[in-house]
């Protein structure tokens, strides 16, 4: 799987100006956006982020078809009671599953709602500017229509269909949690990364241009 290409630090610029939805996604951002930027390449190119590249609408139809072979997968085998590590990428250092923030091993999990699901109805869904993986959000329904829980998935392509690379699960209580369903390059978060590393650069930039300014003023008298 490529690691993302992600410019500077892994700072988050902030999804609205309350203090309330910068909190709630900093808390959603995956754990694996660290771990992308500790080993970086720069593999993407600038318009993967900053909207030149986007998905056709031929990519996000057959992205479609590829998640829902990957979720119709992982039922099966969740149903089951079975190793759902089967339904993730085989990097084990990359793939994580949560529950309400609480990790558990998909060797070895419980999901608690899998079986009491009459359906599990797509509400978002983005491909990838790189177009090699996918945002995927459901909501589990009960048979009389109540909400279960969200789920909340980065998907990447595989020779079946596609791979969870990590599943996370909010209980009704805690769906505002889960990360805002928007464009990105190669993994969910990392066009924001790029813009506040953008905007830092910027103003680096323009700070040292005015110091320059200063000190020739300062020279000329």
């Amino acid at each position: 799987m490529r690691k993302t290409a992600l410019i500077g630090a892994a700072s988050v610029a902030l999804l609205g100006t309350s203090a309330t939805a910068q909190s709630a996604f900093i808390q959603a951002l995956p754990d694996v956006l660290g771990q992308v930027v500790s080993g970086m390449n720069t593999a993407a190119p600038d318009k993967c982020f900053d909207g030149r590249w986007s998905p056709s609408a031929a990519d996000n139809d057959k992205g479609k078809v590829r998640v829902q072979s990957g979720l119709d997968h992982y039922r099966e085998l969740a149903g089951a009671g079975a190793d759902v590590s089967k339904a993730f990428i085989g990097s084990k250092s990359f793939r994580r599953w949560r529950l309400d923030g609480e990790k558990q091993d998909p060797r070895s999990l419980h999901d608690p709602w899998i079986g009491q699901a009459a359906r599990l109805e797509q509400v978002a869904f983005t491909t990838g500017n790189w177009n090699g993986g996918y945002h995927v959000q459901w909501k589990a329904l009960a048979a009389d229509g109540t909400m279960l829980g969200l789920y909340d998935a980065w998907m990447n392509k595989s020779d079946t269909g596609s791979r969870f690379i990590w599943l996370d699960l909010y209980s009704p209580a805690q769906t505002d949690k889960a990360m805002a369903n928007i464009a990105f390059c190669d993994q969910p978060g990392d066009v924001e990364v790029w813009k506040e590393a953008q905007a830092k650069r910027a103003a680096k930039k323009a700070a040292k241009l005015a110091a320059e300014q200063a000190d020739r003023a300062t020279q000329g008298n």
